[in-house]
């Protein structure tokens, strides 16, 4: 189904077509635990959140999403719906969506799936505070990730962080005492830059999604002004820092950073980045960030949704690939007009938000 454009909402529009390619969102959604969900909503706002707020609106925004997906799935094929309810709410619980100006489709998606989780986060009494301690002596990588998994784990856990979530892991290297502190943190999508022709080690000009990915691993030197203090030395000290991905979720949302931000000055890049329909992980370069014993298998990936920015910054217009994944068939939206396409017509010169799923999980 398309969905109706209600002033400038073709963000959002996108946004959810891609959402809806994902099988994790649909059968949890759709499922005979549908009440569940309701019922989990309404019960996390009935009691204090994971940040000791209350919700204020008490999981309507997971149970108004559940409705626009149950539209979009068991409507009429090839109308369309108005996703009125969903928009008022989305401007209820964040001000700046509230009124018809176009915003950035990633800056949306991060927003909304983090209030998902927050909306069916499971845990209703959080654990006080309590400092996670520096690598142990004799603690594998392995050991250390477990530490840092669990310890958020029982603060945020959801169908949502089941599905969205990794862990980076962080190597930091004290320039003067060679002192190494590993820490890991949570994420719920990528966000790759893109790298210049220079960068381009052996593709040159034929910049790929692996590339970009590949330059995010780069590690990078940083001065005694970045104000990071060695465990070790208990001083100040200019540092190497290298970030990887540790765990790698079920489905991963990948965003490139194709806006440039330069004090008042804005640009958009529309370097091609070509993408195929499979991302092999494990033909990535991390440079053994995981000390040889990663925490599992490296994953293989299929592309099930494109979200794409078409025009300028301050023209543009954001549409959506998505793969149905009953049918196998490809079908482009822009609001409410869509046709079935080819892999072939993805764009790699408009691609701005990818969703795959990972194989086996």
């Amino acid at each position: 189904m398309g969905l109706t454009n209600l002033g400038n909402t073709c963000f959002m529009n996108s946004a959810m077509q891609c959402l809806s390619a994902v099988p994790h969102l649909v059968e949890y959604f759709l499922s005979a635990n549908e009440r569940k969900v309701v019922e989990d909503s309404r019960q996390l706002g009935d009691n204090a959140s994971s940040n000791g707020k209350r919700n204020k609106y008490k999981g309507l925004l997971a149970e108004e999403f559940g409705t626009t997906i149950r539209h979009m799935w068991q409507g009429a094929a090839y109308s369309c719906y108005a996703p009125r309810e969903l928009k008022s709410l989305v401007g209820k619980v964040a001000n700046r969506f509230e009124g018809y100006e176009q915003h950035d489709c990633q800056e949306f998606l991060r927003f909304f799936v983090d209030v998902l989780h927050q909306d069916l986060n499971r845990v209703y009494k959080t654990p006080p505070y309590a400092e996670i301690k520096d690598r142990l002596e004799g603690e594998s990588l392995r050991q250390l990730s477990q530490r840092w998994w669990d310890y958020y784990r029982e603060r945020q856990d959801s169908h949502i962080s089941d599905v969205f979530q990794g862990q980076f892991v962080s190597h930091s290297t004290c320039r003067t005492c060679k002192y190494t502190s590993t820490t890991f943190d949570p994420f719920f999508d990528l966000s790759l830059p893109i790298p210049s022709k220079s960068g381009l080690s052996s593709r040159y000009n034929n910049c790929t999604i692996e590339d970009c990915l590949q330059k995010s691993f780069i590690v990078e030197d940083l001065s005694v002004k970045a104000g990071y203090v060695c465990s070790k030395c208990k001083q100040t000290r200019a540092y190497t820092k290298q970030i990887g991905v540790y765990r790698w979720p079920p489905v991963l949302m990948v965003h490139l950073k194709r806006f440039l931000h330069k004090g008042y000055r804005s640009s958009k890049i529309s370097t091609q980045v070509k993408f195929g329909l499979q991302l092999d992980i494990s033909q990535l370069d991390q440079q053994d960030m995981n000390e040889g014993d990663p925490i599992e298998d490296l994953p293989m990936y299929d592309l099930v949704g494109v979200a794409n920015h078409v025009g300028s910054l301050h023209g543009g217009h954001y549409t959506a690939d998505t793969l149905h994944t009953l049918s196998g068939n490809w079908t482009s939206y822009s609001d409410t007009q869509m046709q079935e396409i080819t892999p072939s017509s993805l764009d790699p010169t408009t691609a701005y938000c990818f969703f795959y799923v990972r194989r086996n999980k």
